[in-house]
């Protein structure tokens, strides 16, 4: 006889504003009822976590809670989301960012960084990622000289995404990303590349390389699948974008 099905899964409503504040342990403690039992990496730290309220499946009413634990987890959060925002704006590279348990271990900070940069990534032997934020105002361009493209075994990309919810852009072109594998890409005469990333068109002659941008902030993440030694080690880097106005 085949098993019963399981009870349908009912996720908490999400709300972004109660995301950002204390009340973030309603969706903590029921994404922590999905992992259990704990690792034994973490019993200890789940134990400390039981002590302000976020325990597997838990209920949270805010209301409930002291005043003052309440100001602190609010203390925490800001902090929290400041150390993750600065460190999302400094890369430029994913170099040993993504990997497994093992590999990561209890560096949450580095996965944090990790998650709100692209959930799911490659660890850096099977993918390379790195890129910057602009501003859709002026446009961009990335000149990769001459031996100096993206050094892929397989293949490389760059895409866009909005900010802040990271979204892909619509645009005209249909065009959502740039790689090895576009179609009517122009390269130089030696075999260089460049790209150019904006909102405005950058001129006919030049749509071939384009990467259309919304008006405003903007992130543009390269991906080279099968990154060679130089990528890897960091020798190789991703061009730095020249910004016009």
């Amino acid at each position: 006889m085949a098993p019963s099905a399981p009870a349908p899964l009912v996720f908490p409503p999400y709300d972004k504003s109660k995301a950002s504040n204390h009340d973030f342990v309603t969706y903590l403690n029921f994404l922590l009822s999905l992992a259990e039992p704990p690792h034994p990496s973490e019993i200890a730290l789940r134990e400390r976590f039981a002590k302000i309220g976020i325990a597997a499946g838990k209920p949270w009413d805010a209301q409930y809670v002291d005043p003052a634990m309440l100001a602190a987890i609010d203390t925490g959060v800001s902090e929290a989301q400041k150390q993750l925002h600065d460190q999302i704006v400094v890369r430029h590279g994913s170099n040993g960012l993504f990997g497994s348990r093992d590999v990561l271990g209890p560096k949450y900070r580095q996965r944090a960084v990790a998650a709100a940069m692209g959930l799911y990534g490659n660890d850096l032997e099977e993918a390379w990622y790195g890129g910057f934020v602009g501003d859709g105002a002026g446009h961009a361009s990335l000149h990769f000289a001459a031996g100096q493209l993206p050094p892929a075994r397989f293949f490389w990309s760059v895409t866009l995404y909005t900010l802040p919810d990271r979204f892909l852009y619509a645009n005209a072109l249909n065009r959502y990303s740039i790689g090895d594998r576009t179609k009517g890409l122009k390269y130089d005469a030696d075999g260089g590349l460049m790209l150019y990333v904006g909102h405005k068109s950058p001129g006919a002659h030049k749509e071939s390389n384009w990467l259309p941008a919304p008006e405003g902030k903007y992130s543009f993440v390269a991906r080279v699948y099968g990154p060679s030694a130089a990528a890897r080690n960091g020798q190789w880097k991703l061009p730095e974008p020249v910004e016009v106005r």
